[in-house]
């Protein structure tokens, strides 16, 4: 009997470490499949940024081979929702406009793809490589040099755009907007997983000469030394305040003539004008594809592409949320409202909040919607902060001492 039990723990142990180590091998491969997603969506992000990949929608095609993996994440029953509107939105988009309004729809689930892979960003807390840390240096040695080039030469290295006196350099970029805006959302992240801010990099957003950008990172700077971590977890304070401010510049839009009328009016510098025309020009165009829409069809839109054919300037809005609306309407609007606010809401570090709500309300000068530094700083949300990664540091450690 004892010859028995014995061989029957023997086999009982035997099975449980075979158990044990197909766990270990299923987990291994979960971990290489779950990395590997991620460094996708990192190549994802660089192609988006990068100008010839994003002019000629390179870095939209490439995400498409990223859509086979969305089935086997499980995720929240909104984002769910919003998946089934958009691909159900396809073919009638094609049959009112053309293959055009289709294709924006693919570009709005291509950008917001990340939230897709909720999932995959908790399990991995992915770190961005060095290989995106070495494409940023790249451009700010980019701007530096071409900003220099610019005042002695006369001549630059990449293409830029001049405000007055001033040059716009954008390194590899496509706008100098761009940018800024996507340097000043790295400085962040690189303070918040190194404990650190770069001047080299953040002197790169001065240089390209964004007055909004600059602005930008100065309030952030100061809004971090000042407010603690603990008082950012109040999500529905940003989220109405982003809201209000948002739908203030509407009503600005709306009652813009008389707003107009009154900047005219003003005696200010050479510099301070130059910038006025650009907001009137800005804001009566707005005015004008906002009156026009209400007028003909709100709920499906004008068409993509058609903006600068229907407004009397002919430019483009500057506006992400008004742009999308006017060329594709509420139907799609919705959808998107609904993915922008499931990213702040399900954002897993509340440290980058301020700065997606700062970008948020930018979106009403830029097309911040396609462009994707919302849905990158959703990305980068998943990434452990310097404190984080030195607790976790710390327990390795100690549970390593504990096995010895």
């Amino acid at each position: 009997m004892d010859e028995k039990n014995t061989q029957k723990t023997c086999l009982s142990e035997s099975d449980r470490s075979v158990v044990l180590s197909m766990k270990a091998v299923a987990q291994s491969k979960t971990i290489s499949k779950d990395w590997l997603v991620c460094r996708l969506l990192e190549i994802f992000y660089i192609l988006s940024f990068f100008a010839f990949t994003y002019q000629y929608n390179i870095n939209i095609l490439y995400a498409s081979l990223l859509f086979v993996f969305i089935p086997r994440q499980r995720n929240k029953p909104i984002l769910i929702g919003a998946l089934a509107i958009l691909i159900l939105l396809v073919v009638p988009y094609f049959i009112i406009h053309d293959s055009r309004a289709s294709y924006r729809i693919a570009k709005t689930l291509a950008v917001f793809m990340p939230l897709f892979f909720m999932p995959v960003l908790e399990r991995t807390r992915y770190r961005l490589s060095s290989f995106f840390h070495v494409f940023m240096v790249v451009n700010a040695w980019l701007v530096y040099i071409d900003f220099f080039l610019f005042f002695t030469t006369g001549r630059t290295i990449m293409h830029f755009t001049t405000t007055g006196i001033l040059p716009r350099p954008c390194g590899l970029i496509e706008d100098s907007n761009f940018f800024s805006y996507l340097m000043v959302v790295y400085c962040i992240y690189r303070k918040r997983v190194t404990g650190l801010y770069s001047k080299f990099l953040l002197g790169s957003v001065v240089l390209s000469g964004s007055l909004s950008a600059v602005l930008m990172m100065l309030f952030l700077l100061l809004f971090y030394k000042v407010y603690k971590i603990s008082e950012l977890c109040a999500r529905w304070r940003y989220v109405l305040g982003t809201a209000l401010c948002i739908s203030f510049y509407f009503c600005i839009v709306l009652f813009s003539e008389n707003i107009v009328d009154y900047i005219r009016q003003l005696d200010v510098n050479e510099l301070v004008k130059f910038k006025s025309v650009s907001m009137i020009l800005r804001l009566q165009t707005q005015h004008e594809a906002l009156m026009y829409l209400l007028n003909h069809d709100p709920l499906c839109g004008v068409g993509a592409g058609l903006t600068t054919q229907l407004m009397t300037k002919g430019i483009n809005l500057h506006n992400g949320y008004l742009q999308l609306f006017f060329e594709m309407g509420a139907l799609l609007l919705v959808p998107t409202i609904i993915l922008i606010v499931s990213s702040m809401v399900f954002m897993r570090d509340a440290f980058y909040i301020p700065l997606f709500c700062v970008l948020l309300i930018l979106g009403n000068i830029l097309d911040i919607v396609y462009f994707p530094l919302l849905s990158f700083v959703f990305f980068i949300s998943f990434t452990p902060s310097v404190s984080q990664i030195f607790v976790s540091d710390a327990r390795s450690n100690v549970a390593h001492d504990l096995h010895r």
